[in-house]
């Protein structure tokens, strides 16, 4: 009973309006059925460059592709590079993957643009507030991570040197022990 309504959504997807292109609603519908392939064929398939990367940063990322999904952000970011749904959605997710200079930079982009739409009269003050308020977590965490990675790229070094100087004291080590065994061995000889 449930494969006639799904069936036919699919194929008013693919059909779409009469120009054959489709909006990103028929890609949200395809997204929400999981039907991801169809809906990130649909997605390519819409004119607008910055809706297009939006939707298929959201289809990618709904289909478990956090990497394609930040790649969808990016892309569209050269397009639109002050889009704020993108930016907020690419920081996220560069947060996510722990990209840490990806995230802070995109975190940092956002913050500035979230300072201009607050900045702007008619504005409505609650939508304001959410976009200053989600974009100081993004940056807070964004900077937690770069430290994070600040502490890790540390603790890497210091092993690497602690690595390296345990194999210099074995070497010295060896190098006693060689010695110091070589004249008590030949002075046994030498008694026989």
């Amino acid at each position: 009973m449930m494969v006639l309504p799904l069936v036919t959504s699919v194929a008013l997807a693919l059909l779409g309006p009469a120009g054959g292109r489709g909006d990103s609603q028929d890609v949200a519908a395809l997204r929400d059925q999981g039907l991801y392939a169809l809906a990130l064929k649909q997605a390519q398939a819409l004119d607008d460059p910055t809706e297009r990367s939006r939707e298929m940063l959201e289809v990618l990322y709904h289909a478990g592709d956090l990497a394609g999904a930040l790649g969808a952000g990016l892309t569209g970011l050269e397009v639109a590079p002050d889009d704020r749904l993108l930016l907020w959605r690419s920081a996220r997710l560069a947060t996510d993957l722990a990209a840490a200079s990806a995230a802070l930079d995109l975190a940092r982009r956002l913050a500035r643009e979230v300072e201009l739409l607050a900045s702007q009269p008619g504005v409505e003050a609650s939508t304001s507030q959410w976009w200053l308020d989600t974009s100081a977590v993004m940056l807070e965490e964004a900077l937690q991570l770069g430290e994070l990675r600040e502490q890790q790229a540390g603790a890497r070094g210091r092993a690497r040197w602690g690595a390296l100087l345990g194999l210099v004291l074995l070497g010295a080590l060896a190098t006693w022990a060689t010695q110091c065994s070589g004249p008590a061995q030949q002075g046994g000889r030498a008694r026989v």
